[in-house]
Order: structure tokens, then sequence, then C-alpha cells
């Protein structure tokens, strides 16, 4: 590679999966032969075991090791720190089961579409059942045209080889330009051990007036939560994700989120399907205690939005943001 070549990095965070580790890296080292690019394994306070077995691949795999777990967000940062003149950054949790081909969709997509600053795939269980599909829709939008337009700008559009702009992603499996990572503060830590920080990235980027893309043919295989699953227990997976934790992650107007928070709490109560369920009530709670660091950083994701808004004004011929209309 020349040294005037995009520099590409594929960085997963591993803290206590040992399998799924060996797994990925094995993927990406055979893609990396061909495609050129930095695997770095990020050692988020992993186990004995995984910290041994890194130690055996020196040669092959780099490592950026944490002192402790201090969550997903702090991991990706510390990427952002430690490979500054990076162009693409591209993220995954050590549960995703890749094909090979993913990186190189992600990359060719940042490549072609420059108002794009993430991108994913569409993420689903090992059988391809669709996970968090809420994440990329746009609910209220046709109910609520006027304001809906106060927080977010143009419709989406999608089909098979096109790109769906949406307002965020999960991020197990995501491709992210350094720069516009820094311009917004990158992730925030506050949201630890794990929680909602890729859901704020993504709305402090939208806010700046970055695009969010899906490559809706493109399936990201995962196993569901394996971390969470240790640190919460079975049931966290569903509240904790629901959808009015991600209207208020996302800055959506108060009483939205209040109402699908409302609904996710009668739905962890009364009986309903198992694929229904939301959780239980002390899922509820965590949602709640979850809900306080949202608030606190809505702040700067207004300020953002302002300052979007007043380059709009200042600018007028500028293109329009990705996904959206002159």
């Amino acid at each position: 590679m020349s040294p005037t070549a995009p520099t590409f990095v594929a960085a997963v965070i591993t803290h206590d999966n040992l399998r799924g580790l060996r797994r990925i890296t094995a993927t990406l080292l055979t893609r990396a032969r061909a495609r050129g690019f930095e695997v770095l394994v990020v050692d988020s306070g992993a186990t004995p075991e995984t910290k041994a077995w890194l130690r055996d691949q020196a040669g092959a795999i780099k490592v950026l090791s944490l002192p402790s777990n201090r969550g997903p967000a702090a991991a990706r940062n510390a990427v952002l720190s430690a490979r500054p003149r990076a162009d693409v950054i591209v993220y995954f949790d050590d549960d995703v089961i890749l094909e090979g081909h993913e990186i190189e969709r992600f990359i060719d997509v940042l490549a072609a579409e420059p108002r794009v600053a993430l991108v994913s795939g569409i993420p689903t269980d090992p059988t391809g059942r669709p996970l968090a599909p809420s994440f990329s829709r746009r609910p209220l939008q046709p109910a609520f045209a006027g304001l809906w337009g106060r927080w977010w700008s143009g419709p989406p559009y999608a089909g098979v080889g096109q790109l769906l702009a949406v307002d965020a992603v999960g991020a197990s499996a995501i491709a992210v330009r350094p720069q516009a990572a820094r311009e917004v503060g990158g992730f925030d830590e506050t949201f630890a051990p794990i929680g909602f920080e890729d859901l704020d990235f993504c709305a402090k980027l939208r806010f700046a007036g970055h695009g969010i893309a899906v490559i809706p043919d493109l399936q990201i295989r995962q196993e569901v939560s394996v971390t969470a699953r240790k640190l919460f227990g079975a049931e966290y997976p569903g509240l904790r994700r629901s959808n009015g934790v991600m209207y208020a992650a996302m800055d959506y107007p108060i009483p939205f989120a209040a109402g699908r928070l409302l609904r996710a709490f009668l739905g962890a109560l009364l009986s309903a399907s198992a694929s229904d369920r939301r959780g239980d009530a002390l899922g509820f709670l965590r949602c709640a205690r979850t809900l306080r660091t949202v608030v606190t950083a809505r702040r700067f994701r207004r300020k953002l939005r302002s300052q979007r808004a007043h380059n709009v004004v200042r600018d007028k011929n500028r293109r329009p943001p990705f996904g959206g209309q002159r």
C-alpha cells in the first residue's frame, strides 16, 4: 500500500467471548491480506484466558489493552485515539459472525458517498431473523411531518443494492469516518458498562449534518447480546433496547418517548408471548436509570442541531444532507 493510500482499521471490541473472538479474527485476517487493512483487537478488561490467547497471536493481531472494562464507548474511543491517521475505522463486537465481505462493502460505501459518516448492515441473529428493526425506521414522520423536520431532515430511500438513510443503527458492526467521530466528541463514555452509547453517537452525527446509512441487502449476523446477558441476565436485551429509550436517546419529543416507555412497562407486567415481551419490571428500572444519562446528554446534541441549522441558513446552496432533498 502506498503512503498516500487510505488507511483502514478493523477493530474488534472484546471482553469475555473468546470463542467469538477466535471466529471473527480468523475471518478478518483472511480478508486483511487481500485488502490491506489493519486488524486491531481492543482488550477491554478481557479474561485471563482471552489475554493468553491474544499474546499467542502477537505476530498476526495487534492488541490495544485497556486496564479494565469501561464499556464499549471507551473501547471505541481508545481506537480513535490510537489510530489518529486512519481514514476509516470499522468496529465489530466479538459476537458478530462475519462471512468476510462485509468490511469491503462498508469501505466501498464510504468511498462512494461522502455525505455518509457511518454505515452498517441489517443486524440478524445466526438464523437470519432481523434484530432491532425499529432502529432503522422513522415511525413518526408520516403522522408528524412538520414536527419531524425540527429534528431530522429528508425522507429515507431503500432498495436492493441501494442505501437506506436512517436515524440510528446498533453498533455491533459499523464503519465510521474518524474525522466525523472526533467532530462530535466521539462516543459518550457515561453510557457504561453498556447501553445507548451507539444511539447517542448516531444522534450527534445526525445533528451535526452527517449521514447514517444501512445497506439493506447486507446481513450482519451476530449472537444476540452476549456481553449484555452476562452482565444483566437473560431478560436484559428486550426492554433495555425498547423504543421508549431509543426515542429519548435520539432526542425525539419527550411525549413520544414517555408513551413508548409506558407501553413497554405495561408489556413487562402483563402476560405476553416471549417475542412480544419487552422485559421485566427490573429491566424497566434499569431503563429509567439509563434515561438520567440520556437527559444529561441532550444539551450537547441540541448545540449540534443549532449549529447545523445555522450552517444551512448561511449556505443555502450546499448539498442536501444524505437521504434529504433540496
